[in-house]
């Protein structure tokens, strides 16, 4: 998403976020968790464990100290985060046509939805229907033929024969590309969504698994069976778990609708 220069539309060019007492400049290539009251907490927990099984002997002073730069790296990341967010924010009021540092509260969250239950085949005669385009081809196609029609009876020969024909010809070929394109289009697009789809739900079996791991990690690290790294490793996983199922969910969502328009009027206007 990032280019290689940036330029600062307004404001500072970063912003600033407290967590764990310390404050954090967070620039627009920063790295920063944005669940950072869990994480505060999360991280906050496992030092305290990993002190008191420190002085009692159980661990390494390496998984002290583990656990010290697994917090400062989820500060970090929490900075990066809110960084991210910031940008996202200013550039979709900037999509809006709003001032960028317009303050805007969604109301809604991701949720998912079920695949719809249209079958391609009901969706290319759908959109064979309705698509803008097509029906604006079909209504050049009639026009010429009906042109053609009123100049049918002069010599074949004659300019006025000869560009009624070239009209309708040209008409009767603009008409199968149009359907061409709106049958790859409309397939195209479902086949993007039953992809996505199929990713959700590998996203959410991965998802339940890396929350089962993260439990079974913090009780046989709290029973001394394991090492913080192994907790760490299973907070991480469950963290890219979460991560890759909030980004497929919307990818999945917005196939959906793209999909949805594909098989209605489509995107495009009408030629004038």
């Amino acid at each position: 998403v990032l280019g290689d220069k940036e330029h600062v539309l307004y404001g500072k060019g970063y912003i600033e976020d407290v967590l764990c007492g310390l404050r954090f400049r967070i620039s627009s290539r920063s790295f920063y968790q944005i669940n950072s009251a869990q994480t505060e907490k999360l991280y906050a927990k496992a030092m305290e464990l990993a002190e008191l099984k420190y002085e009692y002997g159980s661990v390494s002073k390496l998984d002290v100290l583990s656990s010290q730069i697994s917090y400062k790296q989820a500060e970090n990341s929490y900075q990066s985060a809110l960084n991210a967010f910031e940008i996202a924010k200013m550039e979709f009021n900037d999509y809006l046509g709003l001032a960028l540092d317009t303050e805007l509260t969604l109301t809604s969250e991701l949720e998912e939805v079920a695949l719809p239950e249209i079958s391609l085949e009901s969706a290319i005669e759908s959109a064979l229907e309705n698509r803008v385009e097509f029906v604006s081809a079909e209504y050049a196609l009639a026009e010429a033929k009906r042109s053609f029609g009123s100049v049918s009876a002069y010599p074949s020969s004659s300019a006025t024969y000869l560009n009624g024909k070239i009209n309708y010809t040209k008409a009767q070929i603009d008409y199968d590309a149009v359907e061409n394109d709106v049958i790859i289009d409309v397939t195209e697009k479902y086949t993007q969504m039953q992809e996505k789809y199929e990713a959700v739900q590998t996203d959410k079996m991965n998802l339940e698994s890396a929350e089962e791991s993260l439990s079974l990690a913090m009780s046989r690290y709290e029973l001394g069976m394991s090492t913080l790294t192994e907790v760490q490793s299973a907070q991480l996983t469950l963290d890219n778990a979460e991560s890759s199922y909030a980004n497929d969910l919307l990818s999945y969502l917005m196939a959906v609708k793209n999909f949805e328009l594909a098989a209605g009027a489509g995107t495009s206007t009408a030629a004038l």
